[in-house]
């Protein structure tokens, strides 16, 4: 079995447009996006030492707020503290599934390149057509 190690960052909040969603947005911080030649994308944005930063993987993560809303202030703070962390269980299968996913992705690449490797005539002889 093999694992990974995966690092999340919750980018910001909002509410919907109905005000009966917290929207959540993450950023998965391990696989960074690539081009469709393999090459990482980069943003236009320079890191720390001086070389653009790759693109990473944003992800939203939507929770219901109960209705009705708690009247006092300690309610309220515990339901958002309770909705982040229903965001956080979300966001961390969203990830793995991701993770999974590229892992299974790779593996297939590596098979189909053992295949392409191994092209070439795979039948030659005679046929008895008279029956067509």
């Amino acid at each position: 079995m093999a694992v990974t190690d995966i690092k999340l960052v919750r980018k910001k909040a909002s509410v919907s447009d109905f005000g009966r969603n917290l929207i959540f947005v993450y950023r998965e911080m391990n696989f960074p996006l690539t081009d469709e030649t393999g090459a990482v994308r980069l943003t236009s944005e320079i890191g720390a030492d001086g070389n653009p930063i790759p693109e990473y993987y944003d992800f939203v993560v939507s929770v219901a707020i109960p209705s009705p809303m708690p009247t006092t202030v300690a309610f309220r703070k515990a339901m958002l503290n309770d909705l982040k962390a229903q965001a956080d269980v979300q966001a961390k299968l969203i990830a793995q599934k991701r993770a999974n996913d590229i892992v299974d992705k790779n593996k297939i690449s590596n098979i189909v390149k053992l295949l392409n490797d191994d092209t070439g005539v795979v039948f030659e002889g005679t046929f008895d057509v008279t029956g067509l």
